[in-house]
């Protein structure tokens, strides 16, 4: 069941990544709907440390934890390549593919999270590198058309220097928990 959710790729960027000191950081929060948070509170655990329940344990009613897109990689910030991407269908995808692969080789994770898509990548990037990433990704809304990427979470992102993607799906506001729909891997064949 865990390799259709978004802890697979927390799994893989464990493997991708051992050997090293890596820190993940969540956020266990209450939605107020419509991009509105209640509260947040921010949670390191150590790669070595962490496992779901470690993770999930303690969560009260309406509260959501999602994985942050900044960790720390041997004590230096690093961030996990992602968006919230506001297509209709995977056919709207080779745009927002040619971002990540601009900053990644590694394979591309799509989530179903209900009304929208959560899209990951392996490779783990710098700040310089994450900001100019999410700037690509707005530029992938053109003006007067139909958005492709969710630009009030990128706004939120880049407010709080940390972008979020949901993992569990505990009230009202979400449809759904993410759901793996596709890996899309230039080196291997597509699950």
């Amino acid at each position: 069941m865990e390799n259709l959710t978004p802890w697979r790729v927390i799994q893989d960027i464990k493997r991708e990544y051992a050997g090293h000191s890596l820190t993940f950081t969540f956020s266990l929060y209450e939605s107020g709907g419509q991009g509105v948070t209640k509260y947040r509170y921010i949670k390191r655990i150590d790669s070595d440390e962490l496992n779901r329940q470690k993770l999930l344990t303690g969560l009260v009613q309406n509260e959501e934890a999602s994985i942050n897109s900044r960790l720390y990689l041997d004590g230096k910030i690093r961030y996990i390549p992602m968006v919230d991407a506001v297509i209709e269908s995977l056919d709207e995808i080779e745009g927002i593919i040619k971002v990540f692969k601009n900053y990644s080789d590694k394979p591309l994770y799509i989530f179903s999270s209900g009304r929208s898509y959560h899209i990951y990548t392996l490779k783990l990037i710098t700040v310089r590198d994450w900001m100019k990433f999410n700037g690509e990704l707005l530029l992938l809304n053109p003006p007067g058309t139909e958005k492709v990427i969710d630009s009030r979470w990128i706004g939120h992102s880049l407010v709080q220097g940390f972008g979020a993607l949901r993992l569990t799906c505990n009230s009202q506001y979400y449809l759904k928990a993410p759901e793996l729909v596709k890996i899309i891997d230039d080196n291997a064949s597509n699950e």
